[in-house]
């Protein structure tokens, strides 16, 4: 019985993060298919050419699946464990609508904040009485390699649009974890305000062991 539900947690997780990241399965999703119509017996096009395009297009899915896990996991391994002023030049302006941080030992590697909140005037209990200026936003992150967004992240401008903080993945735990509270040191920069304190304060449980495994 603990074998199954084991194994009906994970199909749900695999489904999840498919149906989450649906574009980067669509070549795979139509090899597949192709697949499965090359053994219908009613068909018309020549099998050949109708096997061979469906093996290319399930290789070439996999292989963009699989090169592309790896860069997310390396990408994380390395935002978390730079320096955030050091490793990072911050507080460039790039559009009207972006702001960038560009890390030095590999400019290919940038972190972009849209100036547009996702929810202006955020609200949720746990920030309740938090800091002197209770107001707080939301904002979208891009993780970028190449100039190809790799990643997105939504983060926290709290008391008064001072301090970036992590969003928690749920605000009954207020679980995060380096790779995310990393991407607000270095948003926050040569702001002059102490990430630290403001992470004590918000009462998060940062989660190491995540990142560790994931990167082990």
């Amino acid at each position: 019985m603990t074998s199954m539900g084991t194994m009906a947690k994970k199909f749900k997780s695999i489904l999840i993060h498919v149906l989450t990241h649906i574009e980067k399965y669509q070549l795979l999703v139509i090899g597949l298919l192709a697949l499965l119509w090359n053994f219908q017996s009613d068909k018309d096009w020549p099998e050949p050419l109708v096997y061979f395009l469906s093996v290319v297009f399930a290789a070439v899915a996999l292989k963009k699946i699989i090169v592309k896990g790896n860069v997310d996991e390396e990408l994380q391994k390395i935002i978390a464990r730079s320096n955030p002023i050091s490793d990072w030049h911050t507080n460039e302006q790039f559009s009207e609508n972006e702001h960038i941080a560009v890390y030095r030992k590999d400019p290919s590697i940038k972190l972009v904040r849209y100036t547009d909140a996702v929810v202006e005037g955020f609200q949720e209990d746990w920030l309740d009485g938090l800091y002197p200026d209770p107001r707080a936003s939301s904002y979208n992150v891009s993780i970028q390699y190449n100039g190809n967004e790799v990643m997105k992240r939504i983060i926290l401008l709290v008391d008064g649009a001072r301090v970036f903080l992590p969003l928690p993945k749920s605000p009954k735990t207020l679980e995060t974890n380096e790779f995310d509270l990393a991407i607000c040191q270095i948003l926050n920069g040569q702001t002059g305000y102490d990430t630290a304190y403001y992470f004590k304060q918000s009462k998060m449980v940062l989660n190491k062991e995540k990142l560790d495994q994931k990167n082990a």
